[in-house]
């Protein structure tokens, strides 16, 4: 599934996981960034992401290395914003250069994370997508 031509892929849904899966522990925002920062692997895939410490996620999509950022809205909500202009292969035609995502978040312990985000994009039928992620904590 490429993510610039389809706008919704395993890295992005990956993203909106990790942040949902953070909310669900009642801990305070600044809890839950210190949670979530180090490196996660989606379930079941080989797709990866990191939280840094300064705000910037970089993952992994079969190969394809995807950057961005993210902050806490509240405890329960992130946000984040993925950029979709790398060298040498801009987004395709129509897209933008960032994608922003709102997501919630769900902890269900220091080592697994679970994801919920809704989203449509270019071309889906159905007005609002959701998609569920679990994420394992790379030791």
């Amino acid at each position: 599934m490429n993510f610039r031509k389809n706008c919704f892929n395993t890295f992005t849904v990956a993203l909106c996981v990790a942040a949902v899966a953070l909310s669900s522990c009642k801990k305070s925002a600044q809890e839950n960034k210190d949670l979530i920062v180090g490196n996660w692997q989606v379930q079941g895939e080989k797709s990866t992401i990191e939280f840094k410490t300064d705000g910037t996620i970089r993952g992994n999509d079969d190969g394809e290395a995807e950057t961005g950022t993210y902050k806490f809205i509240d405890a329960t909500h992130i946000q984040m914003v993925i950029d979709l202009n790398k060298p040498g292969n801009p987004p395709a035609a129509g897209m933008p250069a960032t994608m922003t995502l709102d997501c919630g978040l769900i902890v269900q312990d220091s080592d697994n994370i679970e994801m919920k985000m809704g989203m449509s994009g270019p071309g889906d039928t159905a007005k609002d997508k959701t998609e569920s992620v679990h994420f394992k904590r790379i030791k």
